[in-house]
């Protein structure tokens, strides 16, 4: 989180991007298998809408390519 404070990301971004990783880091095992990701996403395709699912896909991308 602090890249993104030096990427001039916004204090408002970075609580948000915080948030979604907290909640993905909740519902997965601390091995972080492809099937748990798989399973966190389709448990969230059901509670939220199109973009917030995909906006949480893009964090989750972001996470595991650092």
């Amino acid at each position: 989180m602090d890249r993104l404070g030096a990427a001039d990301r916004s204090d408002f971004r970075i609580r948000k991007l915080r948030r979604k990783l907290s909640k993905f880091g909740e519902a997965v095992d601390w091995s972080c298998s492809l099937e748990d990701v798989v399973n966190y996403l389709n448990d969230r395709r059901e509670e939220v809408s199109n973009r917030t699912l995909f906006d949480d896909t893009q964090v989750i991308k972001q996470f595991l390519d650092d």
